[in-house]
């Protein structure tokens, strides 16, 4: 119910289009109430234009109606259970009640008796229109809850006929202070029935200027401070979302960073190891502007890759394919992938093996050859 109040008394706070969304609920709801059994009343289409344009485009009003019980079915509906508490809706907007009985004076008249004026009065023991109807005191509770004078809240459920919250308050917009508007015994006339009854003319009331109540100020109050907070949330979501991507581009370049590290590693061995073995002759310059890059296929299946000097000799490889296999050298054979032709002679250059500037050279133990010696 606490639930219900606030969404109502914060809809009462946005104006015109607040007010025409409580005023299209509490329609919808009159209709349930009136046909309980009828499930067409029971389930509202979304896309409805004015559904949809009064209530479903405030989130107050969304919230309003899932407080009193409607649930969404799928993404077209709005459906309220047959098993909801109907005596809820009907305490919140139509609470009916009887209407006191009048009893009329049977002497006959020709002339309109006057009837006396009706007011409320401020003690107990004042006779008046107060004292022959009560308000009734759980929809008292609701408006006190709501943050109403207790007072205020009781001549505006005497004067709307204990109808419900929203009347009350209604009355309570127009009558902030808890004023009744009186009229005087020449505006109002009230005939006497007799056995050639007409009808009398009432002069119309005329039209008061409705004051802005101090409860619409705090709604409208509550309801800027919820905007603010709704910005504000907005606001820490994209810093959030900013935070979030430059972290991601500092863990990319991070990763980045380590990946080429352990190339320059990988580069940094290689180059140790060629420094390592022997120097060979000093080669021309147009020599060593060119790199011979080696990939040997091992028995095992494993590939290593040299990076050496064209000038750099056959047996080069046959004592890093020794090396990597753990065997002789004499007990390996460096054949050519293509033409299965075996580099037998050891001093010639990488050059003119025509190795450069790549090879792939395979490395067979002669212990296991298959082909017929020759």
């Amino acid at each position: 119910m606490d639930d219900i109040l606030s969404c109502i008394q914060t809809l009462n706070g946005l104006g015109e289009k607040g007010s025409a969304a409580v005023e299209l609920i509490n329609k919808y709801t009159s209709n349930i109430l009136d046909h309980p059994t009828n499930d067409k009343y029971r389930r509202i289409r979304i896309e409805n234009a004015r559904f949809n344009s009064v209530i479903w485009s405030l989130e107050v009003a969304r919230n309003l109606m899932y407080a009193l019980g409607f649930e969404q079915e799928g993404s077209d509906y709005l459906v309220l259970p047959e098993d909801v508490d109907l005596s809820l809706i009907r305490d919140v907007f139509v609470k009916p009640v009887a209407a006191p009985t009048t009893v009329l004076s049977t002497v006959p008249a020709q002339k309109p008796t006057v009837a006396p004026s009706l007011r409320l009065g401020k003690t107990a023991n004042d006779q008046s229109y107060f004292d022959s109807l009560q308000p009734d005191m759980t929809l008292l509770s609701y408006l006190v809850e709501m943050g109403y004078d207790r007072e205020i809240g009781q001549r505006a459920l005497v004067a709307t006929g204990n109808k419900g919250v929203q009347p009350a308050m209604d009355w309570i917009s127009v009558n902030p202070h808890g004023n009744i508007v009186t009229t005087s015994t020449e505006d109002v006339l009230v005939p006497t029935p007799t056995a050639n009854t007409e009808d009398v003319p009432v002069k119309p009331k005329p039209s008061v200027q409705v004051p802005v109540s101090r409860y619409e100020s705090t709604a409208a109050d509550r309801h800027a401070f919820q905007e603010k907070k709704r910005k504000e949330q907005i606001l820490a979501t994209k810093i959030a979302k900013k935070e979030e991507i430059a972290a991601k581009k500092i863990l990319l370049a991070s990763v980045e960073a380590e990946k080429k590290s352990r190339q320059g590693e990988s580069t940094t061995a290689t180059v140790t190891e060629q420094n390592s073995k022997p120097q060979q002759p000093t080669a021309s310059p147009k020599q060593q502007s060119s790199v011979a890059l080696i990939k040997l296929r091992m028995p095992n299946g494993e590939v290593s890759t040299l990076q050496l000097e064209p000038s750099d000799t056959v047996e080069t490889l046959y004592q890093h394919a020794s090396e990597t296999a753990k065997t002789l050298s004499t007990d390996l054979k460096l054949l050519s992938p293509t033409s299965m032709e075996v580099f037998s002679d050891k001093n010639i250059t990488l050059e003119e093996a025509g190795l450069t500037p790549r090879g792939l050279i395979v490395v067979r133990l002669i212990s296991q050859e298959t082909e017929d010696p020759r």
